[in-house]
């Protein structure tokens, strides 16, 4: 399975996604106007582009004022976290 690493920045009031190295030098720019769009429309890009989804996504997030893929992604898996747990809660409470 391929892995292409997906960098995505804040630019002209737009989230930019921009995956390089695809097969034949190929590259993907897509522009989304939320953030919480970036990740299916990426994924369903390139989905489109392959006829498949037998590849891996490896994010990165930077604005003009730094770096911000660590803190990103810690804060992403701990709101999948508390969605799991609500999940959880509403299974238990039943109908």
């Amino acid at each position: 399975m391929d892995t292409y690493t997906v960098r995505v920045n804040r630019e002209d009031g737009l989230w930019s996604a921009i995956v390089n190295d695809l097969p034949d030098g190929a590259f993907s720019g897509l522009d989304f106007e939320h953030f919480h769009d970036v990740g299916d429309g990426v994924r369903e890009a390139l989905i489109d582009l392959f006829g498949n989804d037998d590849f891996a996504l490896e994010w990165t997030f930077a604005t003009e004022h730094g770096d911000f893929t660590h803190p990103l992604r810690e804060a992403l898996t701990q709101a999948s976290l508390a969605e799991a747990a609500r999940a959880r809660r509403d299974r238990a409470a039943g109908p």
